[in-house]
């Protein structure tokens, strides 16, 4: 499962024309109760689900996209998968369009984002992040 980019995928970035806008394709799988393990300070007093901690992560995220002036043109909830691999399941989907690619790098090491996205990884049990174009 993965739901954090490593070093060699930041770097596919740099394939991306610089100078127009990128839409990203987020899939993703919630956890039936978010793991905050790797951050208890950001923990709720009662556990919560992975859905309600996405929509904290949210919050922070969208008005760090606006600051970048980005955008989330579409958010859906999924059903069951009709083609692919036999089990595969997510749960929601959503395309997030960036003005370019600098601008996604630079929103997600902004220190509110940063912090926001501990939401994000408690809440998430997998997700894929894919670039499109035209």
């Amino acid at each position: 499962m993965q739901c954090r980019a490593h070093a060699a995928q930041f770097g596919a970035l740099r394939e991306l024309d610089a100078d127009r806008s990128v839409v990203m394709l987020n899939l993703v799988r919630f956890r039936d109760i978010a793991d905050y393990s790797g951050r208890p300070d950001l923990a709720p007093e009662a556990p919560i689900s992975g859905a309600e901690a996405y929509r904290r992560y949210t919050k922070t995220a969208h008005a760090s996209l606006e600051a970048i002036g980005g955008s989330v043109e579409h958010f859906r909830m999924c059903k069951p998968t009709f083609i692919g691999p036999d089990g595969e399941q997510w749960d929601a989907m959503l395309t997030v369009r960036y003005p370019n690619p600098a601008a996604f790098r630079s929103m997600i090491n902004q220190p509110a984002y940063v912090e926001a996205a501990a939401h994000r990884t408690a809440a998430l049990v997998d997700s894929r992040l894919i670039p499109t174009s035209r």
